[in-house]
């Protein structure tokens, strides 16, 4: 790991999407399997995990290119992405449970300690960078369509070192 690599752990505890589909079967066949299964197969979640991201957003945060570095326009995907439920009782688009693994990269020269230093003295918490959602780019009718976490029932986020 790069001394200038931040890693992060995150998980959400069911988050909702800002649109929803108003057919189930707009999107990809394994939904509308998960949503009439009352006990899903890993297999299933492994399936629909594909569709499952996650993403640091340092534009969430004040004074970020003074710490993150902006190579990436400060937005970093995660690494890995884990589906841990899913509730279908909201709509045709699940809300979720899930974790996420994610790689932000600081300036040169900044610390993690710096990192941290700077967030408490924000009074930001490191889930404000965290955004969980759903990826349906492939599907070109969606495209008008925001599939973000609007709410959630808890989000949390720390340092891995």
């Amino acid at each position: 790991m790069n001394k200038n690599d931040l890693v992060i752990y995150a998980n959400i505890d069911w988050f909702s999407t800002v649109d929803d589909v108003e057919e189930i079967a707009d999107l990809p066949i394994i939904f509308e399997k998960l949503s009439i299964s009352s006990n899903p197969s890993n297999e299933d979640l492994f399936t629909a995990n594909k569709y499952l991201k996650c993403r640091f957003v340092s534009d969430n945060f004040f004074d970020w290119d003074e710490y993150i570095d902006d190579s990436t326009e400060g937005e970093f995907d995660s690494e890995e992405t884990t589906l841990v439920g899913l509730d279908f009782a909201n709509g045709n688009i699940p809300s979720a449970r899930a974790e996420g693994v994610l790689r932000v990269k600081l300036k040169d020269g900044v610390s993690i300690r710096d990192f941290e230093a700077w967030l408490d003295d924000s009074g930001s918490l490191l889930s404000d960078g965290i955004i969980f959602y759903w990826d349906f780019s492939s599907i070109e009718k969606l495209d008008d369509l925001d599939f973000s976490q609007e709410e959630h029932q808890g989000i949390e986020a720390i340092i891995k070192e």
